[in-house]
């Protein structure tokens, strides 16, 4: 009577098998994560034209740009309840009018909103047009509070600041205490000027140390002071500057990323220009500190010009 012999597998075969499939594993993964961060990158590409649009609708409207912040006109004579950023003034136009309506900031303070537990939801909701979605760091942005002796609160993070300029107040978004711009002012040209940028969350490795070395993002809503102190809350939450090298914030002065340009995608940041087109722009970009010649305008690089509305100098290719 002859036996039946049982097939399968021996041990080493397996092991063989099993192998094979931990290398395809570690071929496939690489090519599933790059095709994965493409993705996040057209997504945060489309963001920033999203509210390329919007600046534009609402220069039609209004003949002008929206400042980096403002404050409610008929409520806050002194300037005092804290400042509304320019992203709240675009609400109407990335289809959140219902949120802009809710807020009501031309009579009511950022502080007055801020201290209302319904309306502080509001100012704590992400708007996914404001996130970066290669950036994972919190939704309410703990390392820029709003606050003060009796309110500490904090508001939902942006990765999208404005673009006030190579040196402050040379941009297309201006600070409070100057005058709007109109893009009849961007001497320079539209396509050859930032108007909003990207930041991270994220701290920078190589640079732990100080505060300043940390992007930290910004958020949507606005900040406690409009001007330049102290740094935590003030206007750096919603604007960036040419000046500060992208990533690191290295600048003539020092190191300050907070007021910089970055992002969490390889290589450089996304910038809206003022035209809205969107530009991947190289962490590699010429870029000069500002002070560091006699005749700084001269002597700008191809990174710095971009922030600089009206430098009068030929930009080149970028």
């Amino acid at each position: 009577m002859s036996r039946s012999r049982r097939s399968g597998f021996t041990l080493i075969e397996l092991l063989v098998v099993i192998a094979i499939i931990a290398v395809l594993i570690a071929l496939l993964l690489p090519a599933v994560q790059q095709a994965r961060e493409a993705a996040r990158r057209t997504e945060c590409k489309n963001n920033l034209k999203q509210i390329g649009l919007a600046l534009h609708n609402y220069h039609d409207t209004y003949n002008k740009l929206p400042m980096v912040t403002h404050r409610a006109q008929t409520n806050d004579a002194a300037g005092t309840e804290g400042a509304w950023a320019w992203s709240v003034a675009i609400l109407p136009e990335i289809e959140q009018g219902p949120m802009f309506n809710a807020l009501n900031t031309g009579s009511v303070t950022l502080r007055q909103a801020a201290s209302n537990t319904a309306t502080l939801k509001l100012l704590q909701t992400p708007i996914k047009a404001f996130r970066c979605p290669s950036d994972t760091g919190t939704e309410v942005n703990t390392n820029r509070p709003f606050f003060t002796t009796t309110l500490n609160v904090s508001f939902a993070t942006s990765n999208y600041p404005a673009c006030n300029g190579n040196q402050f107040n040379t941009g297309m978004i201006m600070q409070y205490n100057e005058k709007p711009v109109a893009f009849r002012d961007v001497l320079d040209g539209l396509s050859n000027t930032i108007a909003v940028g990207e930041r991270r969350m994220r701290q920078l490795e190589p640079l732990q140390g100080t505060t300043l070395e940390s992007p930290w993002a910004g958020t949507w809503v606005g900040c406690k002071d409009q001007g330049l102190t102290p740094q935590v809350q003030d206007n750096s939450a919603l604007r960036g500057n040419t000046q500060f090298r992208m990533t690191d914030g290295r600048c003539d002065t020092g190191n300050d990323a907070q007021q910089g340009f970055s992002s969490e995608h390889e290589g450089g940041i996304h910038a809206l220009l003022g035209d809205g087109s969107v530009r991947f722009i190289s962490e590699n970009i010429d870029y000069r500190p500002y002070a560091a010649d006699p005749a700084p305008e001269a002597n700008m690089g191809t990174y710095n010009r971009l922030g600089h509305k009206a430098d009068n100098f030929v930009l080149g290719e970028f």
